[in-house]
């Protein structure tokens, strides 16, 4: 045929099964076709017919379709099985040459796992057809679905809608016909293609990309791709474009603009640190543990003046008037005896520090009227924040360039001696905790 034209060229991609040479509509043996060639030679193309294949090519060559490069797929497995196609596949690809000679170059693409395993094989062509989408840039892609296993078919045309999307058509001979036949599946199982990485990303909570997918393959609507969006705006913590998408996505959003009404008009330190442990939650999912550890710091500065105030009576939150801790500042000059053990410890009296607010509690054991179980659940957040807050600092997001993988994060955690040294365990303790601040 010449040099291909990668530009031009248009893929013909078949499974080849035992029983696709014959003479007429009558399939071949691989025993037969070998005493054919014995017999004729190389003659023995002309005498032969491929019974699946020449069907799909004619009518394919009468599209005015060249330049056409087929690669069939050839079992060869190891060991060596009966039902293996690669023997026949030699011979099928010697009668084409013949036939088509000038108007279509041929390769076999050998398979050497269970062509009937479903998994192996939506692997293996997944694969083959990502290097082959490398290599060629096909005007159109026809897949034949007429030979070889249903796991072999299924996955053959899966894989090539999922890499040329709408470039690819299908060809089958129906049983009885002379003809092959063109069909359209290509939007049916984009579509399908599609639906499944958009649940994919959403899972991962890649939000914005799912909805732009899914906008752009029309398999998503107006309102189901705003919801999406308001969800991906929702978790990077602006709520204002996410409040916009949620009331563009109707009744579907009601309840995310409920949640946002709490976090934005209402203020409630609950609800944000709720919907800080939901994106803690995100991270951890997401495997990204040096953000994790960063939501975490922002958790602890709200959670640990709140203990405070718990504890000592005085609101010990940050005052944005004031641009600092006042009630904080009054309880220890009305407690003048921890503000000096605090200094005694070589401790700067600071609300936001874990060492601080787990001596505060120390101090006033007995003296405040709350239940035991509360205080220890504080102290043990303490304890379980410096060395967190240590890995932190050394970080990106801190005053270094360490990384943070899960390992580290839970060596962190183990640290502690809480017995807390999972990450999963650790997350459902700062629920605990956080339902231990909530007011009545």
């Amino acid at each position: 045929m010449g040099g291909i034209n990668y530009k031009e060229l248009n893929l013909f991609l078949a499974n080849i099964g035992t029983s696709d040479l014959g003479v007429g509509e009558r399939p071949l043996s691989l025993k037969e076709v070998l005493q054919k060639f014995e017999e004729y030679g190389r003659g023995a193309a002309t005498e032969l017919r491929a019974i699946l294949l020449e069907p799909a090519i004619d009518e394919i060559i009468k599209k005015a379709i060249l330049n056409i490069k087929a690669i069939l797929f050839v079992t060869k497995q190891t060991p060596k099985h009966e039902q293996d196609t690669y023997p026949i596949g030699n011979y099928l690809k010697q009668v084409l040459e013949g036939k088509y000679s000038g108007k279509i170059n041929i390769e076999l693409d050998i398979i050497s796992e269970d062509p009937w395993h479903w998994d192996k094989m939506f692997s293996h062509y997944e694969e083959r057809l990502s290097h082959f989408s490398e290599k060629f840039e096909p005007k159109f892609v026809f897949v034949s679905v007429s030979g070889g296993t249903p796991a072999q078919n299924a996955a053959l045309l899966f894989n090539a809608v999922s890499v040329w999307e709408n470039r690819v058509k299908a060809v089958y001979k129906p049983r009885g016909s002379q003809r092959a036949v063109l069909f359209e599946v290509t939007e049916y199982l984009l579509n399908k293609i599609v639906l499944r990485e958009v649940k994919t990303l959403k899972k991962a909570h890649s939000y914005f990309i799912a909805a732009e997918l899914g906008e752009k393959y029309g398999v998503l609507n107006r309102k189901e791709a705003n919801l999406i969006k308001g969800e991906h705006f929702r978790n990077v913590f602006d709520f204002k474009r996410a409040r916009e998408y949620f009331e563009e996505a109707g009744l579907e959003g009601k309840q995310n603009l409920n949640e946002i009404e709490q976090l934005t008009e209402k203020e409630d330190t609950y609800f944000l640190l709720k919907e800080l442990l939901r994106n803690m939650w995100v991270k951890y999912e997401q495997n990204e543990y040096v953000d994790l550890l960063g939501r975490f710091y922002v958790f602890k500065e709200k959670v640990l003046p709140l203990i405070l105030t718990k504890v000592t009576g005085f609101e010990c939150e940050w005052n944005k008037e004031a641009k600092g801790y006042p009630g904080f500042e009054d309880f220890l000059n009305c407690h003048f005896d921890v503000k000096k053990k605090l200094e005694s410890k070589n401790l700067t009296p600071n609300p936001v520090s874990p060492l601080v607010c787990r001596k505060i509690l120390d101090f006033l054991k007995g003296r405040v009227n709350l239940e035991s179980e509360l205080i220890e659940t504080w102290k043990k957040f303490c304890d379980i924040s410096q060395p967190l807050v240590t890995k932190r600092n050394n970080t990106i997001i801190g005053h270094g360039f360490e990384g943070c993988s899960r390992e580290d994060f839970e060596d962190a955690l183990k640290k502690s001696n809480t017995g807390i040294n999972k990450v999963e365990d650790f997350l459902k303790f700062l629920t605990k905790v956080v339902d231990s601040l909530q007011t009545d």
